[in-house]
């Protein structure tokens, strides 16, 4: 095992060297780099000739059209963003105890990005630094929702939607944001293509650029407090460019809204 990457039971691995251990892992573990099976679930190896297996890189399984549930060995302490891109059938997810970095991109790129059929993100409920409730992955405190499923109904607890927690979920139709909540990041719905129901809490002061960006069936939102409120939440440029909306339900009324305009390049 003196090569840098080598595939095993058709799963791709690269060694860590100095050059690639960017979170600290001990020189010599392993990342998942790639791969090449045709199965519904897989069980991921703790470790391989003595080299333990700590992360899942960058785009790993990416568009993987079987891949059902992983289980994640408790060796496992990175997901790299896009790990998991486009995997339409993942449903299940375990994370065990050791995992204590999720990638995001300052885009809003997750590990789970277009996973359209996941219901559950299970974690161990040793994790120091993550937690799961309500089909969501949140922080430990459950404050911030780190990434959610078709069917997440968020705790009372959360105060903070973080980047494409939600992003490009297109099988999403129906979310309910609980008071409490102050903050839709960047991204956060971005191309969820069937999103059509949307409650937003009077809690809310922050919606994040592109959060509901491409919301092509999302016409109207539900808005707990007042027009004059409403008027008040800070919103990023473009944060709904794209999307159908044109109608915001306040308590004191119905207003309608000016949509952004996707922005047209001349060369």
């Amino acid at each position: 095992m003196d090569k840098r990457e080598f595939n095993m039971d058709g799963i791709l691995y690269t060694i860590a060297f100095d050059g690639y251990s960017l979170h600290g892992e001990k020189k010599g573990s392993l990342w998942i780099v790639g791969y090449q099976q045709d199965r519904k679930v897989l069980t991921l190896p703790e470790e391989i000739n003595g080299r333990i297996v700590y992360g899942i890189g960058r785009y790993a399984f990416q568009r993987d059209p079987l891949l059902e549930r992983v289980i994640l060995p408790p060796s496992i302490g990175v997901l790299g963003y896009d790990s998991f891109f486009y995997c339409p059938s993942l449903k299940y997810i375990y994370l065990p105890k050791s995992v204590q970095t999720i990638e995001v991109t300052r885009l809003g790129d997750t590990p789970f990005r277009g996973c359209s059929a996941l219901e559950r993100i299970e974690v161990e409920k040793e994790n120091s630094l993550l937690k799961s409730e309500g089909n969501c992955l949140l922080s430990k405190g459950g404050k911030k929702l780190i990434a959610g499923c078709k069917n997440s109904i968020l705790p009372s607890s959360v105060k903070s939607i973080e980047r494409g927690a939600f992003s490009e979920i297109t099988s999403l139709k129906k979310i309910l944001i609980p008071e409490g909540v102050e903050t839709i990041s960047r991204s956060v719905f971005y191309d969820c293509v069937s999103l059509n129901h949307v409650e937003l809490p009077r809690s809310l002061h922050y919606i994040g650029e592109a959060s509901f960006a491409f919301t092509y069936s999302l016409k109207e939102i539900t808005y707990r407090g007042r027009k004059e409120e409403w008027d008040k939440i800070e919103k990023e440029n473009q944060w709904n460019i794209g999307s159908a909306l044109s109608t915001i339900h306040c308590s004191d009324g119905t207003f309608l809204l000016k949509a952004e305009v996707s922005p047209v390049i001349v060369s």
